[in-house]
């Protein structure tokens, strides 16, 4: 369970699941959760309580889905870890360039800003 979701709910024993989207690239948060309940009363409660509390510097809003409604799928990958980008990869982006190299790219640069802008 992230750190982030304790304070969401004391009592953490009423949850089943949770799941917590963040961008892959990034690993950052994606501004939205998914929280499932063990009773549905509970989670009728929740919902009603929580929809519209404001919480730090945003409203939240929750909403109750019968369990018919909810994807088969939704928890598939909850806890894959992020992984930090893959360094060759990055540094193969920051290398050095020659100047006929850096005027090869200067060149494919505008080729695509012309058709860019062709477009609009």
């Amino acid at each position: 369970m992230k750190p982030k979701s304790k304070h969401i709910s004391p009592s953490l024993e009423l949850l089943q699941d949770l799941d917590y989207p963040e961008v892959k690239k990034t690993g950052n948060s994606r501004g939205y959760a998914f929280v499932e309940f063990k009773s549905e009363d509970v989670a009728k409660i929740v919902a009603e309580t929580m929809n519209n509390y404001l919480f730090g510097e945003r409203l939240l809003m929750c909403h109750f889905m019968p369990p018919e409604k909810v994807h088969k799928e939704l928890y598939k990958e909850w806890n894959t870890p992020f992984r930090q980008p893959w360094y060759p990869a990055v540094k193969r982006y920051n290398r050095k360039r020659t100047f006929f190299q850096k005027l090869q790219m200067e060149e494919r640069f505008k080729k695509k800003e012309k058709l860019l802008r062709k477009k609009k």
